[in-house]
Parts: structure tokens; C-alpha cells; sequence
């Protein structure tokens, strides 16, 4: 088999169409063109086909993948979640991945800190809402619950008063129904029943 001709596609000139026999087989970034020295008039073989496939399938995700972690911190699973949406093989991924982790593009470890960082200084809510979201997020449970420990109780009862004194000006003078109300709302930002009653009676008395 001949490569009868290389040509730059219309709505992306750094991207190169390869037509094998007169048959267009697959393409290639400008750089990959250029490393691989491919030239019309070369012969190819099928597996080199395959292996240049992959290549540009690699180098497609990753690209994908560097441009959606430019914005902020992802985890490993909304990395994975992207670039399965765009339509890349398991074997792929799997790749970039491992090699994402490894330049520290990706480090679930850093980002549950972050994440539980800004938690506590600018959207206070409980251990259980933390850890349901952080769990949707792809985050390992031996983890979560390793940083979690780090929140005692003391800062975690801080969290909700915070928040109480934010949503009910006057606390103190609130009925039966509104007191239920609060409630409910602590129960829905994470935190549990014994902290939320432990505070409420506080605030009554």
C-alpha cells in the first residue's frame, strides 16, 4: 500500500488528512506528521496504519483533555466522563489517564483538598452533603473519609451556625413551624440529626 497523498483539512490546517491508495485512512496533528517523517510515495504497512490510528486517537484525547482541565481541577472520573463523551477508546483512556496522574495534571488527593478548603471558608455545609458530592465526583471512599476526619466536631457545628445566622435573622424568635423549617434546611446541606438538634437547642434557650 502507497500513501498517495497528504493534505491539510479545511477547517483545520494544523491537521493533516493521509489517503492510502487513493483512499483517505486516517489523520494526523502537524507535529506527529512531522516526527513521523511520512511523505506521498511511502509505502505502509496495515499494522503501521493501526499504530498511527492510535496515535492520532491519543493525541485527539489528550488535547481534549488538557483543554477541559485548563478552566479549573478535575477529577480522574470527570476526565474519564469527558473523554467518553467524546467518543475515545477504554484502551485510550486508560493511557491518558496514568499519564495525566503522572505530570500531576490530574491528583484526586489535591483536589479533595481543595474542594473541602473551600467548602469550609465559602459554602458551609455538612460531612454527609460533602461526601455525596465528592463521591459523584469519582473521589475513593478511604479518602474521603481520611480528609473528612480532619473536620471535628467543633468546625463542623460552626459550619451550621454560620449558616443559620445567614438564612434567620432573628433565630431566637422563631415558632414550632419555622424551627422545623431550619431543620430540614440543615438536614439538606449534610449535616446530622444530633448536631442539628444540639444546636437548634442552643439557639432556643
Amino acid at each position: 500500500m502507497i500513501i498517495t497523498k497528504i493534505a491539510p483539512q479545511k477547517n483545520n490546517k494544523d491537521r493533516f488528512s493521509i489517503f492510502i491508495d487513493h483512499v483517505f485512512s486516517f489523520s494526523l496533528d502537524t507535529i506527529d506528521l512531522m516526527k513521523l517523517k511520512l511523505k506521498e510515495n511511502d509505502k505502509i504497512s496495515d499494522k503501521e496504519i493501526v499504530n498511527y490510528k492510535n496515535l492520532y486517537e491519543y493525541t485527539s484525547a489528550k488535547n481534549k483533555a488538557l483543554w477541559f482541565l485548563t478552566s479549573k481541577m478535575r477529577t480522574s472520573k470527570e476526565v474519564v466522563n469527558k473523554l467518553q463523551h467524546f467518543g475515545f477508546s477504554d484502551e485510550t483512556i486508560e493511557k491518558l489517564i496514568n499519564y495525566l496522574i503522572d505530570l500531576k495534571y490530574i491528583d484526586d488527593v489535591a483536589y479533595t483538598d481543595a474542594y473541602i478548603s473551600e467548602i469550609l471558608k465559602f459554602k458551609p455545609q455538612g460531612k454527609k452533603l460533602i461526601k455525596a458530592n465528592l463521591k459523584a465526583k469519582g473521589i475513593d471512599d478511604e479518602l474521603i473519609s481520611q480528609k473528612l476526619s480532619n473536620i471535628d466536631n467543633d468546625t463542623e457545628e460552626e459550619l451550621a451556625k454560620k449558616l443559620i445566622e445567614k438564612k434567620y435573622k432573628n433565630i431566637n424568635n422563631l415558632d414550632k413551624k419555622e424551627i422545623n423549617k431550619v431543620y430540614l434546611f440543615l438536614a439538606r446541606k449534610g449535616f446530622n440529626t444530633e448536631l442539628i438538634m444540639r444546636i437548634l437547642h442552643e439557639f432556643i434557650n
